[in-house]
């Protein structure tokens, strides 16, 4: 059977020439797969909703009703959860008392949304650098689409899920800024709008969990990969700009929530859950080498990965279990 291929052209825009792209029915196929994915997320949404999941979801909601807009602030160790920073306790206790619907369903409601918009943030950034009609891109939108703990994390009640929206978000303005690296000028008005949504979106993140630190360096990563050397020194300075008052902005919140009571930035809450066995474990770490300690974290133990519960002292052990069972 012979099939007419049509091709149609795009720019690379990095290298200013014109490539062939992917045929028709490599598009048509990744446009089905997109209603496909959209439809089974609103009917996993429909199943689920109003049912409470995942395995802090009771301390986390117990927070969310601790919250309030003309309330104080619950304190960082009433419960498992209360420690992290409020933004998503705040939306969360928002929509819940705008709609009139549970906190269960406010929480689904918000990490839905959120894991929908960041699979279409994903799409625009395979479709940014040229991978979306592509096999290896439509392979990877849609096989990370359905990891079991992405897709459990759409309609659990979590603060997880709007971190990996923000996650997204940052990495989605990097690459719109700094993928064409000759097109980027602080004195083009787009570009200050995207550094000024960047900077928003640095600050959400910390007002959302301690970890959102680690996506301050998505755009150096992207500036690495795409920059030479002086546009690389050039554009991380503002860059590192943006970061300095995204951290400025959030450092008297957490000072006065944490290091004013704790001592510490970013306090764990298992400091004091489990204080005792938290001790004398880091005592047992502190005792081998740093080197050690990575190289004993990082290594894959004789037991198989097909085991009920994951070695929790094993990270690819841990993070297997976490991808593909825990769900």
């Amino acid at each position: 059977m012979h099939f007419k291929v049509q091709r149609r052209q795009i720019v690379d825009t990095h290298n200013n020439t014109n490539i062939l792209a992917a045929p028709h029915w490599l598009i048509r196929t990744e446009f089905a797969l997109l209603c496909m994915t959209i439809i089974l997320k609103f009917v996993q949404l429909h199943i689920h909703v109003g049912n409470r999941y995942g395995a802090d979801s009771m301390a986390f909601i117990k927070t969310v009703n601790a919250y309030g807009f003309l309330k104080e602030f619950p304190d960082i160790a009433a419960y498992m959860t209360s420690y992290h920073p409020p933004l998503s306790f705040l939306l969360i206790r928002g929509i819940s008392d705008a709609s009139g619907v549970t906190p269960v369903i406010a929480s689904q409601l918000v990490s839905f949304a959120s894991l929908m918009c960041a699979f279409l943030l994903l799409r625009q950034i395979l479709k940014k650098i040229g991978l979306l009609y592509t096999l290896l891109g439509i392979t990877f939108l849609y096989l990370t689409a359905s990891l079991p703990f992405l897709v459990r994390l759409s309609v659990t009640s979590t603060y997880d899920s709007l971190v990996y929206l923000l996650g997204t978000l940052v990495l989605y303005i990097s690459i719109d800024l700094f993928w064409e690296p000759a097109s980027f000028s602080i004195r083009k008005s787009s570009c200050r709008q995207r550094l000024i949504l960047l900077f928003g979106a640095l600050v959400l993140g910390l007002m959302t969990k301690y970890n959102c630190l680690l996506f301050f360096g998505f755009p150096f990563i992207v500036l690495f990969v795409r920059c030479n050397l002086n546009q690389f020194y050039r554009y991380a300075a503002t860059i590192s700009i943006v970061c300095l008052l995204a951290i400025a902005t959030v450092t008297p919140f957490y000072y006065q929530r944490y290091y004013a009571t704790t001592g510490k930035w970013m306090p764990m809450g298992m400091d004091w859950v489990i204080h005792s066995k938290l001790k004398s474990l880091r005592a047992e770490r502190d005792k081998s080498s740093v080197a050690f300690s990575i190289v004993h974290m990082i290594r894959i133990p004789l037991t198989p990965f097909l085991s009920k519960f994951p070695v929790s002292d094993s990270l690819p052990h841990t993070l297997w279990f976490e991808t593909w069972k825990d769900a």
